[in-house]
């Protein structure tokens, strides 16, 4: 299960500065990635839009019940996809799309480059022995 058995509260500090990050991003860089996806990716329609956010919703939903980590990003785009497809191949723009899925993957290693140099640092910094 995903339970600790400990009392986890999250400072309130803690959830202000993420969500003023969460509010500076999206108004500064999400405009870009919202045409991407809701443009450019396939043709969206009022009625697709409730379908690919029930169906992102559902996924999400269901993954936390189970404890499973999920992207709400990679669960719009999975559903926009699905959406797009019931026109045929043709309704997805496929090179739009592996540029995302690359994205997420360099992402993923660039990430976690960062994160083992941070660790490295810490780790194998000269240090005064006592």
């Amino acid at each position: 299960t995903s339970e600790t058995g400990h009392d986890m509260r999250v400072p309130l500090w803690v959830l202000v500065i993420g969500g003023c990050g969460l509010v500076i991003g999206l108004a500064s860089l999400g405009v870009n990635i919202i045409k991407q996806i809701g443009m450019r990716l396939s043709k969206i329609t009022p009625s697709r839009g409730l379908c690919i956010e029930l169906g992102a919703a559902i996924v999400v939903l269901v993954g936390t019940k189970f404890g499973v980590p999920l992207s709400t990003t990679h669960c719009q785009v999975g559903a926009t996809t699905g959406v797009a497809l019931l026109e045929g191949s043709g309704g997805v723009n496929w090179k739009l799309l592996a540029r995302v899925v690359f994205g997420w993957a360099i992402t993923l290693a660039v990430a976690a480059l960062a994160a083992a140099a941070f660790t490295a640092q810490g780790l194998y910094a000269p240090h005064i022995e006592r």
